[in-house]
């Protein structure tokens, strides 16, 4: 028969299972679309258990009427639509081998794609030769469906498998082609002769596209591997049964990254987590989040550097703001609470409590000049009883509300100006 692409003058095949375009009396020449007629006409055969319809051959029928419709019955009707796509008279409007198979599929409700995998496997591996038993390298060759998971492994270059765990186990593992898992997925490398599931060195393609290099143990992956999300996000680490699960680094396709330590797929350890506007963290993790001690540097030039939980500054820490601020104190919830200690760059001070990211409950305020303010203290400002110390050390008893001073205790009249303190936040 002809092959694709290609034209043949040999007249073959029976009469009735001959395409149109087939003469015994005159030169001919026809490409592969005459296997798709014949094909045709075996489907109607095995249709109907005939060969002729209405009494003539089915390229009696064509050849006297381009457009008649062949028609099907009962359970066979499914197949009518393709058996009239495959029966063209005009070979050029016949559907070609590939639209055959799709139409197939189409029928059984499968995907296409799980036959063109099978077939390149069968022209990848025409033969089990290389990859014997016992064999230590081999190549991974099986490629994914998602283009942009190949583009990032082009970049990437080849996962460097070395070095080779050191088994202490009595697995017999064999290197194999590529299989089609029942859930979809492909994999290509070694496999558990005994149990026939993945154990060794191997690639695995999800369903999605993402793509596995690495080791595998008892079907799952385990040891070191590299796996690309369908996303473009990389994970390039330690494994434990199909988890990331000990030290590791995950680079996200926005360019933020985290190298340290993993358990269970989530952050847990010590770990460094960078962001491209230059933003850092460097700490511990627990459970995916930041909980216990750690240092946390923002885009403008701000750090924490104390304690975290639950992903929130909380605990005892110091926090420098970009224009030289700093509080060093309790924290609760990312905001000042507790005792702390707050600076300014001009030589401000306050030493006292806050409350809810505010001065609150009893605080000394002192400025550079020599002025301080020691008393009560609500929603950030003075409010309550409190001690005033003037610039040459007098000290004057008061009564201040909402941060403006109510009267004076002592009843020393007022004589020294800026008594009432700016807020400090």
């Amino acid at each position: 028969m002809a092959q694709l692409k290609s034209n043949s003058n040999t007249n073959t095949g029976k009469l009735f299972i001959k395409a149109p375009e087939i003469s015994s009396n005159e030169e001919f020449s026809y490409s592969s679309q005459v296997d798709i007629w014949s094909l045709g006409v075996t489907l109607y055969y095995l249709c109907t258990k005939q060969f002729q319809y209405q009494g003539k051959t089915l390229s009696e029928i064509k050849k006297q009427d381009q457009t008649a419709y062949i028609s099907l019955n009962g359970q066979y009707k499914v197949f009518e639509p393709l058996l009239n796509k495959m029966l063209q008279f005009n070979p050029a409007l016949r559907i070609d081998a590939l639209q055959v198979l799709c139409e197939v599929c189409k029928i059984n409700n499968e995907p296409v794609n799980k036959h063109l995998e099978i077939e390149e496997q069968k022209q990848s591996y025409p033969d089990t030769t290389s990859f014997n038993e016992g064999q230590t390298t081999f190549a991974l060759t099986i490629r994914s469906t998602n283009a942009f998971v190949n583009e990032i492994i082009q970049k990437l270059g080849d996962f460097d498998f070395q070095p080779k765990p050191k088994y202490t186990d009595k697995i017999k593992r064999i290197a194999q082609p590529m299989i089609i898992l029942e859930n979809g997925e492909k994999y290509e490398g070694e496999c558990d002769v005994d149990s026939n599931v993945r154990d060794g060195k191997g690639r695995n393609i999800y369903a999605d596209g993402s793509l596995y290099d690495g080791y595998w143990r008892n079907d799952k992956a385990n040891g070191r591997g590299r796996l690309i999300h369908a996303n473009g996000d990389v994970y390039e680490g330690e494994w434990k049964d199909d988890k990331t699960d000990g030290f590791g680094k995950y680079y996200h396709i926005d360019g933020s990254c985290y190298e340290g330590h993993w358990k269970e797929d989530k952050q847990h350890g010590h770990g460094k987590e960078t962001w491209p506007d230059g933003a850092c963290y460097e700490g511990e993790y627990k459970e995916g989040k930041k909980d216990g001690y750690g240092k946390f540097s923002w885009a403008d030039g701000s750090t924490y550097q104390g304690q975290f939980h639950d992903n929130n500054i909380e605990g005892e820490g110091v926090y420098t703001w970009a224009d030289h601020r700093q509080y060093n104190g309790k924290w609760v919830n990312n905001k000042m609470h507790g005792t702390g200690v707050f600076t300014w760059a001009d030589g401000r001070k306050y030493v006292g409590q806050y409350f809810d990211d505010k001065k609150q409950g009893q605080g000394v305020f002192q400025w550079p000049d020599g002025r301080q303010y020691d008393g009560s203290w609500y929603n950030g400002k003075q409010h309550g009883f409190g001690t005033y110390t003037t610039t040459k050390g007098e000290t004057k008893k008061g009564e201040w509300k909402d941060g403006k001073r109510v009267r004076w205790l002592s009843g020393n009249q007022d004589n020294d100006a800026g008594d009432n303190i700016p807020d400090a936040q």
